[in-house]
């Protein structure tokens, strides 16, 4: 599955729970069957497709084993915001003020 499917099925800003689906979804789309290890497969897919090496254990980024380095996560942003589902997963990314950043202004 692309990124315009994975930003047509957030629409909106992901909790942990959401996320955990969404890779389930991908996992299904890409290798047969919805379950944590293929979601967490798709994105080490997608991620070597970027030329970038992670870790992943789920989707939800809530596994202490899950790695990546801050430039790895620098490019995959980078590489999403060329793509053009950037502008959805843009606008669905918390900003100053909002979710876990309502203390912080920019």
């Amino acid at each position: 599955m692309n990124g315009p499917g994975v930003a047509a099925a957030t629409g909106a800003a992901l909790d942990w729970f959401a996320a955990e689906v969404l890779g389930k979804y991908l996992g299904a789309r890409l290798y047969g069957r919805g379950t944590i290890a293929n979601g967490a497969l798709a994105i080490r897919a997608y991620a070597a497709a970027q030329g970038v090496a992670v870790e992943t254990n789920d989707a939800s980024g809530l596994s202490y084993a899950n790695r990546s380095t801050a430039s790895g996560i620098v490019q995959l942003l980078w590489a999403a915001d060329a793509a053009p589902w950037g502008s959805t997963l843009r606008t669905s990314l918390a900003r100053g003020g909002q979710g876990t950043l309502e203390d912080v202004r920019l």
